[in-house]
């Protein structure tokens, strides 16, 4: 099992847009070869041209195209409650002979199954 350990300073990014990183990390970091992923977050501009490539490397999005389709499909979604895709499921088990009876007596019956540790 990989565990991530994640480790947060400020910097002062200069106008050449070259940084420098020296870190003191600690000692749980293993030396040797290993992946670093840097995060920088971006102001919402308009100046800020920030694109978000999808699962079609040949197709990317803005970040303003994005929010404006999520804002349509959640108006679509409120507009249509029955769009809802949880409502579909309700009454799905509606006469099942497995879940017939008692629902607590189903659920302490199924809670014997398992097995003790």
């Amino acid at each position: 099992m990989t565990v991530m350990i994640t480790i947060q300073k400020t910097v002062d990014i200069p106008s050449d847009r070259r940084l420098h990183l020296d870190l003191e990390l600690p000692e749980i970091v293993p030396s040797g070869r290993t992946s670093v992923v840097l995060v920088f977050p971006v102001p919402e501009s308009p100046a800020a041209q920030t694109t978000v490539s999808t699962h079609d490397p040949q197709r990317s999005f803005s970040l303003e195209e994005l929010k404006k389709e999520a804002r349509q499909k959640t108006a679509q979604r409120l507009a249509n409650p029955e769009m809802d895709s949880m409502k579909k499921y309700a009454g799905c088990l509606k006469g099942s002979k497995v879940f017939d009876g008692d629902s607590v007596a189903i659920q302490k019956a199924m809670r014997d199954e398992w097995p003790e540790y």
